[in-house]
């Protein structure tokens, strides 16, 4: 009897085991989703493709995205360069300059020749140099379609070993891009809707036509723009948690990790390994459990071996940017020229119209002066954007000269280390970084008070004649 009990509780036991067992695979099953979630977040293409849709949609970037299943099951999101979104590029690129071109033609034909020299001169430089930066960049994007391919790759490889967290970094990525991306289609498509129907209120509707090309063309600019600043921004970023990695005495242990080198040995491991001296290179090996060979990593070797891989990282970061400046040099040249142009006659024709509207009281002028103040918004954003982000990254990478200098003046190094941070010393003062409008000027805030003063005294010239 003693026995069928304790059988039956052992059996009792088996099945409580078993259900406790089947439970933890269902909870485990559970879970299984949500990662396979975590790991669509945990990816640089995923966190831009609001930014690339919109920019393949308008013909600035011809690639498709496609999913790959890994090996463990998780699914990753990259993107290729397919034959039907180059058609689809150059097909838009050419439908785009035609336009522009037969637009360009029929204002020469309808509209200037009823126009005085002073108005129609500012609104050719205007149309001119929009309609070049926007067929520009269509060209432009397309030959450059590998490198910008190129940098975005490399992008991806430096996150993997130099972020510490990349489901955060690019959760707040993609809401970032996504939030700038709807507030800037919601604000130029409101100021083309205004100027809309303010250029029907003046001319008819038939002047839409002629006008019609200029808009997309805006679409196509502002787009440009922002993925060039959205660009930048990604370089700055990764250059500021790069020094914040220098800054640090001793590289963390989070470091070490995402660098996949262990340099701590347990005590066990220490307490039963076996030092030599290899006899050629003089390199210290340690023989653990198992009799495997392999290098016993001090804690300077750790050292050396992480600031060596954050001197990779640096160049590399520089060589992405020196790619992007070269992808976007003469569009963000001829974008600047064109904004300049577009504010001095936009300040110029909200003055006239405010002018006119205090005299006369004309509805049609009062109109002319919020539409045309409005833009001024539009301006503004773009400067600051394009200036602001070329800035910032610039000063973050020279300044990792400062933060080198400081280590070897104000702490005390090993030899190897000393000489590591030296060769990413001079590494870093010989290659500095920065942005230039095809080489013309660099691009800096310096950029936006020449621009103001420029704006200033042309105005004022202009309000004079």
């Amino acid at each position: 009897m003693f026995e069928v009990f304790s059988l039956f509780q052992e059996k009792k036991k088996t099945n409580k085991k078993t259900k406790h067992s089947s439970s933890n695979n269902i909870i485990m099953h559970r879970f299984e989703k949500p990662k396979c979630n975590r790991e669509r977040i945990n990816n640089f293409y995923t966190s831009l493709k609001p930014m690339l849709y919109a920019l393949r949609y308008v013909g600035l970037a011809p690639f498709s995205f496609r999913t790959v299943k890994q090996e463990d099951g998780n699914e990753t999101t990259t993107f290729e360069i397919t034959w039907t979104t180059s058609l689809y590029s150059i097909s838009f690129t050419l439908v785009l300059c035609i336009s522009t071109i037969i637009s360009l033609i029929g204002r020469f034909r309808y509209t200037y020749l009823t126009m005085p020299d002073q108005a129609m001169v500012p609104d050719f430089l205007v149309w001119c140099t929009l309609s070049i930066c926007a067929c520009s960049s269509l060209l432009l994007g397309f030959v450059f379609r590998k490198r910008m391919a190129r940098v975005l790759d490399t992008i991806s490889q430096i996150d993997q070993s130099l972020l510490m967290n990349l489901t955060y970094t690019y959760s707040n990525t993609f809401l970032i891009v996504t939030t700038i991306l709807v507030i800037v289609l919601c604000l130029v498509t409101t100021l083309v809707s205004l100027f809309f129907l303010w250029t029907v209120e003046v001319s008819g509707i038939e002047s839409m036509v002629l006008v019609l090309p200029g808009y997309i063309n805006y679409f196509v600019n502002n787009l440009m723009v922002l993925m060039f600043v959205c660009l930048v921004t990604l370089i700055w970023h990764r250059y500021r948690i790069l020094n914040s990695h220098l800054t640090n005495k001793y590289i963390s242990s989070s470091m070490l990790q995402t660098l996949n080198m262990s340099c701590n040995t347990s005590n066990s491991e220490r307490h039963h390994s076996v030092v030599k001296t290899n006899s050629k290179d003089h390199t210290s090996f340690c023989q653990g459990k198992g009799y495997m060979w392999r290098p016993l990593v001090t804690e300077q070797h750790c050292n050396v071996y992480n600031i060596r891989k954050l001197r990779e990282f640096h160049d590399s970061l520089h060589d992405v940017a020196s790619d992007i400046n070269v992808i976007y040099g003469f569009q963000i040249l001829v974008d600047i020229a064109h904004t300049f142009i577009d504010i001095t006659i936009t300040l110029y024709i909200s003055t006239v119209c405010a002018k006119e509207d205090a005299q006369g009281g004309s509805t049609i002028a009062y109109h002319g002066a919020i539409v045309n103040a409005s833009w001024m918004l539009l301006f503004f954003l773009k400067l600051t954007g394009i200036t602001l982000s070329c800035h910032l990254a610039s000063n973050e990478a020279n300044g990792t000269a400062n933060i080198l200098q400081k280590k070897l003046l104000t702490e005390e190094l090993r030899p190897g280390t000393e000489r590591e941070i030296q060769s990413f010393l001079q590494q870093v003062t010989t290659n500095k970084l920065y942005f230039s409008a095809c080489g013309f000027f660099h691009i800096n805030l310096s950029t936006v008070c020449a621009m103001i003063s420029s704006v200033a005294t042309y105005l004022v010239i202009l309000l004079q004649s």
